[in-house]
Parts: C-alpha cells; structure tokens; sequence
C-alpha cells in the first residue's frame, strides 16, 4: 500500500502524500523525537520530511522498502536540524563575545552591563531566551522546554535579538 503511494507520487499524483502521510506520521514523528528530544521540533522536521520525500521521490527505488526509506529521510531532516542548531548557537555566541570589545579602543564590555542592556533593550520573554542561552549555557531545546515555547519560536526570537543588540552596540561605538 504504501508502495503504490509512493509509485503514485512519484508519477506526479500528490494526493498520494496523503496516503503517504496518514501510513508514516507516527513513524516519522518518533524518529525525531527519538534525536531531538522536543516535540516542537519533531513537529518540525516531520514536516520537513514530508516536503523532503516530495523532493527527492525520484530517488526512490520501486519494490525496496518503503518504510526504510522515508525513515532515512526523517532521519537525515533530523540530524540537519541538530546540525544547523549546533551553528547558529556558535555563530550567535561568538557574535555576541565580538561586539563586547571594541578593538580600536580595546575597550570592554563587562558582563553586568551586557544583562543590563538585554534586560534595557528586549522584552522579558526575549531577554530571558537570551540570559538562559548565554548565561544559563542552555540550548534551544531546553529554554523552549523551560519557556513553554515552540522552539522555532525560540531560536527565531534569539536570533532577531542578536541582530538588535548587534546594532545598539554599534551604535553606542562598540564594532
């Protein structure tokens, strides 16, 4: 059956991804949840496994098995996710520690006035998404667990964060 969803899809049929998904969602969700512990998302990546096995269905070999192959891709969505949340907390952190010394004066941020300007310059949701990620040494995962937020909403917060205070450092002379 879901052989013939596939074979369907792969002829241009995308009714077929309904059958596709109805056959695999609990399956495809417990994959990663399995490697990223947090709902919001395995939500997440189930969707993208789903715009994934709508890509790439050209790739599937009729009469192998099915099953193993939306789980490789649902596995795959899954360790790109940890992958890209791994880069952009690096990213985000060294951003941060750059701005907190301007290099033409060698003048220094201190760490006092750094939670002073989020707590100044964000609202309170988004200053502690920040406070718990750069203080706390908290992932994602784990402030959106604490915070009861979904993690896109998380990371899409935390992000936007850095980019205001990125710019009312360079304001202020720090570069």
């Amino acid at each position: 059956m879901l052989e013939k969803a596939l074979q369907r899809l792969g002829r241009g049929e995308n009714s077929a991804l309904d059958e596709i998904y109805e056959q695999t969602a609990k399956t495809v969700f417990a994959v990663a949840y399995s490697y990223t512990r947090n709902k919001f998302a395995a939500e997440d990546i189930s969707q993208e496994t789903y715009i994934n096995i709508m890509r790439y269905i050209s790739y599937y070999k009729p009469n192998t098995n099915p099953k193993a192959w939306i789980i490789q891709i649902a596995k795959n969505a899954s360790l790109n996710y940890l992958k890209k949340i791994k880069r952009e907390a690096t990213e985000n952190i060294e951003k941060i520690y750059e701005l907190q010394t301007d290099e033409k004066t060698d003048q220094k941020f201190d760490s006092d006035e750094l939670v002073k300007l989020i707590e100044k310059s964000l609202d309170q949701v988004t200053a502690n998404i920040v406070l718990l990620h750069l203080i706390g040494d908290m992932t994602f995962e784990e402030i959106s667990r604490v915070t009861e937020t979904n993690g896109s909403t998380v990371r899409w917060k935390y992000g936007k964060a850095i980019k205001s205070l990125e710019k009312i450092l360079r304001e202020n002379g720090y570069e």
